[in-house]
């Protein structure tokens, strides 16, 4: 699972009318497709949140059909001046939520991993310090912003890393799961 956010103005495109956008996406990518209610914003955020349950290739798809959407929607008409500028730059940024464990493993050891991705995509990633976050959250915001074309790719590139971080973590805890059922 990944999770994604949403500036709120873009959530009715990617909801569209009586669910249809994002119920045929869903199908479309055999996934399991949730945004967060209207009132339900990521911490530190005005922003909703996309859930995305599925393959690698289905979170991908997802991913880079919700950033197309965001990239493509304006702010209504009544919105303020000082929300066109922010739109505009807020288009360049993809970001997603990820585990502490994923964030970790996207910085790499001493920071060596987010080094290659910027170096390798020509891209800005901004990742939340553990200590921007309310008490207990155990989740990160990962800003990825620059070029389209690169922001999509390294966001593809990210996408394998958080997918590859959960199936370690798994096989992390199977053992675990089997001596837990040994002792039942």
């Amino acid at each position: 699972m990944i999770k994604m956010l949403c500036p709120f103005y873009c959530a009715g495109a990617i909801i569209g009318k009586g669910g249809e956008t994002i119920k045929g996406m869903a199908d479309k990518a055999d996934c399991d497709l949730k945004i967060s209610k209207n009132d339900e914003r990521f911490p530190t955020t005005s922003e909703r949140v996309i859930s995305i349950q599925g393959s690698q290739a289905a979170l991908e798809e997802v991913v880079l059909f919700v950033q197309d959407k965001i990239r493509k929607d304006t702010p209504p008409p009544n919105a303020r001046t000082e929300s066109h500028a922010v739109n505009a730059k807020r288009k360049e940024a993809c970001k997603l939520i990820v585990s502490d464990t994923s964030a970790g493993r996207i910085i790499g050891k001493g920071g060596q991993r987010v080094k290659e991705l910027k170096d390798d995509y020509n891209i800005v990633i901004n990742i939340t310090r553990k200590e921007e976050m309310p008490r207990g959250f155990e989740e990160r915001c990962v800003s990825v912003e620059g070029d389209a074309t690169n922001v999509d790719q390294c966001v593809k590139e990210i996408i394998k890393i958080v997918a590859k971080s959960r199936q370690t973590h798994d096989q992390d805890a199977l053992p675990l799961l089997l001596c837990w059922s040994d002792h039942r």
